[in-house]
């Protein structure tokens, strides 16, 4: 089974969740020009990026920069639930810069790969990405600045994780 749990768009970025219960790769690597952040809230894959594969595990976000070669392949097990963000700087970097953060570059720069979280800050993580669905969903007044905001406390939080030693430190990968 694949399913679609919910798919978003808004100017600047797409959401989306899904869950595999059989085993999936990509069929090619490949790049584009927006930034991907990828949630595995479920399960465990391979992520290749650049020229080194991780294994991906639950609890862990996977940062890709923009124009970066990547590809995902099977876990060890074939069952996963992912959420997936893709962010356009050209859309996204003035509300970023006009709330005084840094641009998509500039977060991304020294911060892609895989990014081990603690259990609180990865229920902040999971409860922050249900909040932008629910936003999407429902469309509210206002939803687009909320859904806005909540991405950037997201990506202001794994920007200050990427100075901590626990990032800093090359995670264990598989070589290609």
């Amino acid at each position: 089974m694949e399913k679609t749990l919910f798919a978003f768009f808004m100017d600047g970025l797409t959401i989306d969740e899904v869950v595999r219960d059989h085993e999936f790769a990509m069929p090619v690597k490949h790049f584009h020009d927006t930034y991907e952040v990828y949630f595995l809230l479920e399960g465990d894959r391979y992520y290749f990026i650049e020229k080194e594969t991780y294994h991906v595990k639950t609890g862990e976000v996977v940062m890709v920069k923009r124009q970066q070669i990547h590809k995902t392949g099977p876990g060890e097990k074939d069952f996963h639930d992912r959420i997936l963000l893709q962010m356009d700087g050209r859309a996204l970097d003035p509300y970023l810069k006009s709330a005084g953060l840094p641009d998509l570059d500039s977060i991304f720069s020294n911060a892609y790969g895989v990014i081990g979280l603690n259990a609180k800050m990865w229920e902040r993580m999971r409860d922050s990405l249900l909040l932008i669905k629910k936003e999407m969903e429902e469309k509210r007044q206002g939803y687009e600045i909320m859904v806005r905001l909540t991405l950037f406390q997201i990506l202001l939080a794994l920007y200050r994780k990427r100075d901590e030693v626990e990032f800093a430190r090359p995670p264990k990968t598989v070589q290609t």
